[in-house]
């Protein structure tokens, strides 16, 4: 790609300009699609340029949006106009007959759609919501599953809880959380339930690390054997006093100093 008097173009290997035509903007190709905007009086007329010098045309409904993405290899994400966006195909093609009111790009593929103001859900590749429920907000996949919130409300405050969501639209845990963190590349992920502030692990089946709920998390990033250091309130002799321990892949308890198993 390289910027002239007239505007940009593109240069081949054989040291050719693809074409006669010059584009007000450019960005250089990727996965055979590169982004143009073409030189208007008025709006901004952006579309996908192939190599073959032709212009991408929308499903035969528009030939222009406002903005565009790169492709990704599969779908490239545009604009419209403001609060209308939508996927497109190598071939032009709508991904989803609708549009969106904004929707953020394929991660793991899957991308983030927002239907209208406080209402979510994940489109995957084949054009399908994941779900049959919209969420008050989602966030992008990560190792294999998306986190979505419900927002909460009672007399005194609103409130917003925390759960995950897999490829199929399947929520993982039946108890939604306060908070609930991505999950780690060893399968664990951070959550803290709502009815007493205390924290844990959850698998990628649903079921907790520990049968024991935390006062406090701090991870061990570095060993191999303890996931975490935990701490716990112990009730000895009356009194209750919150002690450190490590907390193993196992799901049991160590003594922070020995190392040795108390659970």
């Amino acid at each position: 790609m390289v910027e002239t008097e007239k505007g940009f173009q593109f240069l081949g290997r054989d040291g050719l300009f693809l074409g006669n035509r010059y584009y007000f903007d450019a960005r250089p190709f990727s996965h055979e699609l590169a982004v143009v905007q073409l030189p208007s009086d008025g709006k901004k007329c952006v579309t996908y340029l192939r190599h073959d010098n032709s212009l991408m045309t929308f499903d035969g409904i528009f030939n222009y949006v406002e903005d565009a993405d790169d492709f990704d290899g599969q779908n490239g994400r545009v604009r419209i106009s403001e609060n209308e966006y939508t996927f497109v195909r190598k071939d032009g093609s709508l991904l989803f007959k609708n549009y969106f009111y904004y929707a953020e790009p394929f991660v793991e593929d899957f991308a983030s759609v927002q239907m209208k103001k406080e209402e979510w859900n994940f489109l995957n590749r084949q054009g399908e919501l994941i779900s049959d429920v919209n969420f008050y907000r989602v966030v992008d996949f990560k190792n294999n599953f998306g986190r979505v919130m419900q927002k909460q409300m009672n007399s005194i405050a609103k409130h917003v809880w925390w759960n995950y969501i897999n490829q199929n639209g399947n929520l993982l845990l039946d108890e939604w959380m306060e908070e609930a963190h991505p999950f780690r590349d060893d399968g664990y992920a951070f959550v803290k339930r709502p009815s007493d502030h205390l924290v844990n692990y959850v698998k990628k089946d649903g079921s907790f690390l520990s049968d024991v709920w935390f006062c406090q998390m701090e991870e061990e990033s570095n060993s191999e054997s303890f996931i975490a250091r935990v701490l716990l309130l112990v009730e000895k002799d009356g009194a209750k006093n919150k002690v450190w321990f490590l907390l193993g892949y196992d799901g049991k308890l160590y003594d922070f100093k020995t190392r040795l198993v108390v659970s």
